[in-house]
């Protein structure tokens, strides 16, 4: 995973391929650990991942549509003043196709 001083010395985040891979191995960490889905991803995945919150999701996405993880979703509407619907990722797992990436 990247740290800070590798994104200070480097100027910019993780690359798009980067992120993909570190969300792909936290979520086989996270799979393989307790033997079942993640129930939710951490608010700390964007950190994690080294993304900003909406590239972190775009990357979900992205892992989703090439059939490396499945997701189930919900939308649910912020208590906020601007009312912005959300997207809230649950019961992430890998596929075999994702497990055998992340055992590579």
């Amino acid at each position: 995973m990247p740290d800070i001083e590798t994104i200070e010395s480097r100027g910019r985040l993780p690359s798009l391929i980067r992120q993909a891979n570190t969300l792909l191995r936290y979520i086989g960490d996270e799979v393989t650990r307790t033997g079942v889905r993640l129930d939710e991803l951490p608010q700390s995945i964007p950190a994690i991942v080294g993304a900003i919150r909406p590239a972190a999701m775009q990357r979900v996405e992205q892992l989703r549509g090439q059939g490396i993880v499945s997701r189930r979703t919900e939308k649910f509407n912020a208590l906020s003043r601007c009312g912005h619907q959300y997207t809230e990722y649950c019961e992430l797992n890998s596929t075999l196709d994702g497990l055998e990436l992340y055992e590579r």
